[in-house]
């Protein structure tokens, strides 16, 4: 038979890893948005100087742009899924 606190503890664990997920993937959007941005007005500072210096193509902004969002989610789930899986009561309690 299940217990209603064992529902609730693994819906509270997707909760935060669902919130975790979120959060990251709107910081790494905010990224490449300031980083996409930035990196087109260096390029074009840079051709101001250096007559050889081009703008990359679209492929490799596209991949960059897609890679890194998935790399920073991928990297904020594991610190989510950890604490997640900590029970608060007696962690707090050793403090």
């Amino acid at each position: 038979m299940r217990t209603p606190g064992l529902a609730i503890t693994v819906i509270l664990a997707l909760a935060i890893g669902a919130n975790a997920a979120t959060e990251s993937a709107v910081m790494a959007g905010a990224g490449v948005l300031a980083g996409a941005a930035l990196g087109f007005v260096a390029a074009r500072l840079a051709g101001s100087y250096f007559p050889d210096v081009k703008m990359p193509g679209v492929l490799p902004v596209v991949l960059s742009a897609l890679v890194l969002p998935a790399a920073a989610v991928v990297a904020s789930m594991v610190p989510a899924a950890r604490a997640a899986r900590i029970d608060v009561i007696p962690a707090l309690r050793s403090e």
